[in-house]
């Protein structure tokens, strides 16, 4: 993905992410989310315009938090 790239989903869409370290976020079907010109702070990643958004952090013991606005 580019930065500011928007993402947009439609009644029947979705889509899943997966960062470098693992998480993942998924766009759940009539969102719209853009990616944030943030490249230095990867945990500074989206804002999310219209929907839902759900962050699943990975299994690796590490506490990962992606900041979603």
């Amino acid at each position: 993905m580019q930065v500011k790239e928007l993402i947009i989903t439609g009644p029947d869409g979705d889509a899943v992410f997966q960062v470098s370290d693992g998480s993942t976020f998924e766009v759940y079907p009539n969102s719209e989310l853009v990616f944030r010109k943030n490249p230095p702070n990867w945990k500074d990643l989206i804002d999310v315009l219209v929907g839902r958004v759900r962050q699943s952090t990975s299994n690796t013991g590490a506490t990962s938090r992606i900041r979603i606005a």
